[in-house]
């Protein structure tokens, strides 16, 4: 079987919760991080469309 996503991991340190990012074979990312639940901030934002959510990432998160 073909794995479809590659993992770019970060390093971390102990007991700290790290994001990370992947990669499709098509050229698409994913990312993980946590969801945003705060009111003002969602507020701000406006309405998504449809399937799409927003993520906290830490400051020093690297994307590649």
């Amino acid at each position: 079987m073909r794995k479809r996503l590659r993992w770019m991991w970060r390093e971390c340190p102990n007991g700290k919760s790290c994001s990370r990012t992947g990669h499709l074979p098509d050229g698409r990312r994913i990312v993980q991080g946590y969801l945003v639940t705060d009111p003002a901030i969602l507020a701000e934002v406006g309405k998504l469309p449809p399937g799409e959510g927003l993520l906290i990432l830490p400051a020093d998160a690297r994307l590649d």
